[in-house]
């Protein structure tokens, strides 16, 4: 357990920026507090993960970019529209193919994937994209009704109103991820305390022997399947105690 985990007060609560495929730092808020909140408006950012997940490769790894709308890329994040035909799923589908194409749970999974970025291609903004595949994602892990209880996506305002109820009752902690946020920094504000995610990342099988940390949970999912949860639950052993 680490230091900042030990010492947070409670309740504690979390904010992320949304994720396309969500990495076990992002998955390590959600599982270690109360509620996690998404920001919707958050202005989009070229190096985010709103719209870019990581994979491995069998040398290093690799970008999945999901192409947005030119127009949109000063737009908060609500706001921005995935750019119509791109072909972006075939794209994701050929690289997925090439890294994981001997993984265990790949042939699995292939499938209902393929379906699920389809879809997602159809849907008329990043958020709404975003939101679907990570309902996927988290149901594959069999944790897709945990994420949709423990999750609320909203508005700066909405969350700023959040902040003041709970300041006002108590003196709660922002759990945030760690690089997830470009503008709040650990700290005290707003008589919150803001802390960024500190947990000890568990090293996992990969397709090679090199450890690659920060992948996407794709990476987990193909590994693992349904034995995932080997892998997750280290993060409420290593986070335990907020």
């Amino acid at each position: 357990m680490s230091d900042i985990t030990r010492s947070l007060p409670s309740p504690v609560f979390g904010c992320l920026v949304p994720a396309l495929f969500p990495d076990l730092e992002h998955l390590s808020v959600i599982l270690n507090t109360q509620h996690t909140y998404y920001l919707t408006d958050e202005p989009f950012s070229r190096k985010s993960k709103a719209h870019r997940a990581l994979i491995r490769t069998v040398n290093s790894t690799q970008w999945l970019t999901l192409p947005v709308e030119p127009a949109d890329k000063k737009k908060p994040l609500s706001q921005v529209r995935i750019k119509s035909e791109a072909g972006w799923p075939a794209f994701f589908l050929k690289a997925l193919q090439t890294s994981y194409g001997n993984s265990r749970y790949f042939d699995f999974y292939q499938p209902e994937i393929e379906s699920d970025l389809n879809h997602a291609a159809q849907l008329p903004s990043l958020t709404a994209a975003i939101q679907y595949l990570n309902m996927r994602l988290f149901c594959y892990l069999e944790a897709g009704t945990f994420w949709q209880d423990k999750t609320s996506w909203i508005n700066t305002r909405e969350f700023d109103l959040i902040k003041a109820n709970q300041a006002a009752a108590c003196t709660p902690a922002l759990l945030i991820e760690q690089r997830g946020s470009y503008y709040r920094k650990p700290g005290r504000t707003d008589g919150i305390q803001i802390h960024e995610a500190a947990f000890a990342l568990p090293v996992y099988r990969q397709i090679t022997d090199d450890f690659h940390p920060s992948c996407c949970l794709l990476d987990v999912l193909f590994q693992y399947g349904p034995y995932s949860y080997q892998v997750v639950d280290q993060l409420k052993k290593r986070t335990t105690g907020i």
